[in-house]
């Protein structure tokens, strides 16, 4: 998923969302409208539509009644919530909503770099707690001003202090970032580069491994069926 897309075999995101959507409101057959989404889905992108607001739009306007009522039936249905792009008080209503691990597949933490769409702590401590999975963002504006390693760390560090060994992960958003990555990453080929400067950070080769693959990996066996 990208830019509040889904992409499941080459059908273009939005219109795998309302096809779905169509199909439930219309049918109220879930069982039908559940062929056109994949494993996990986000709502929104940085925008607002008729389901949720996105981080960039209002912070203070959450999930719709249409939006609530999505939620319910796709959490039903197994489906994972992915809360990166959602607004704060999207990501309160989706919590009140269900009681299910969630995702944040490419978020960084706004108390260590103050950006709308950065995670807040209070959110991070729930999805922890929920054994859920957060991504770290590469995205330059969302790391620091000018950002070097260091700042990503700081960003990996802030999940840690919070007990979140188990739940953090690579995000990356390479597609997303338009090439504006910290100092010295230049895409794909740049993470064997990261994993030293994870080590040299003084991680442990098993938490650097938790969380290049080992973190993903467990949350997809536990949640995705």
């Amino acid at each position: 998923m990208e830019k509040g897309n889904i992409m499941m075999d080459h059908i273009d995101a939005n219109q795998t969302l309302r096809l779905f959507c169509q199909a439930w409101f219309e049918q109220r057959d879930a069982g039908a409208a559940l062929g056109y989404v994949a494993d996990d889905i986000r709502f929104v992108g940085t925008g607002e539509n008729e389901y949720a607001c996105g981080a960039a739009a209002d912070q203070a306007k959450g999930l719709t009644a249409r939006g609530k009522e999505m939620v319910k039936v796709l959490t039903d249905q197994g489906i994972v919530m992915d809360i990166s792009h959602l607004s704060d008080q999207g990501v309160e209503d989706l919590f009140q909503l269900t009681d299910r691990p969630v995702m944040a597949s490419h978020s960084d933490i706004r108390e260590v770099w103050d950006a709308p769409r950065n995670l807040q702590k209070v959110h991070l401590k729930e999805l922890i707690s929920r054994k859920g999975i957060i991504g770290m963002n590469f995205f330059a504006p969302f790391v620091g001003e000018k950002p070097q390693i260091s700042d990503l760390l700081k960003h990996m560090d802030a999940v840690l202090e919070m007990g979140g060994e188990d739940c953090l992960a690579i995000g990356s958003d390479f597609d997303g970032c338009d090439g504006l990555f910290p100092a010295h990453i230049e895409g794909v080929q740049s993470m064997p580069f990261l994993r030293e400067e994870l080590l040299k950070h003084g991680f442990t080769e098993e938490l650097t491994e938790k969380i290049f693959y080992k973190n993903a990996h467990r949350f997809v066996m536990e949640n995705v069926k």
